[in-house]
C-alpha cells in the first residue's frame, strides 16, 4: 500500500498502481513495477529443485556424514561438515529443470 506524505500530488513511499515510491539518499524517487520474467522463474524453480533433492539425499545420513565429512569441513574456518558434504552433492547433480538426477 502506498503513503502519501504532503497531499495528493506529494511524494509518496510504497506501491501505488504500477508506481513504486521509495527513497533514496533523501531524495523521493519513484519507478514503474518490475516485469516478471519466466526464463528467471525457471532458474530459480530449477534451484529449489536441486536444493531439495540435496537435502534429501544428505537428511538420512547425517551421522554418518558428520564423520565423514569433518577433516573438509576443518579445511573451510566458516564451514561445517553439512556444508562441505552439501557442497560435493550439489555439484554431482545434473540434468535440466524438472529432470534432475
Amino acid at each position: 500500500m502506498g503513503k502519501l506524505t504532503n497531499g495528493f500530488s506529494g511524494p509518496f513511499s510504497g506501491k501505488l498502481g504500477n508506481a513504486v515510491g521509495y527513497v533514496v539518499k533523501g531524495q523521493n524517487r519513484v519507478r514503474g513495477r518490475a516485469k516478471r520474467n519466466k526464463e528467471k522463474d525457471r532458474e530459480w524453480t530449477d534451484g529449489r529443485l536441486s536444493t531439495k533433492l540435496a537435502s534429501d539425499l544428505l537428511r538420512p545420513v547425517k551421522e554418518y556424514i558428520q564423520f565423514g565429512f569433518a577433516c573438509e569441513a576443518e579445511k573451510h574456518k566458516t564451514w561445517n561438515y553439512y556444508n562441505a558434504a552439501y557442497k560435493y552433492v550439489r555439484e554431482a547433480i545434473a540434468g535440466v529443470y524438472p529432470d534432475l538426477f
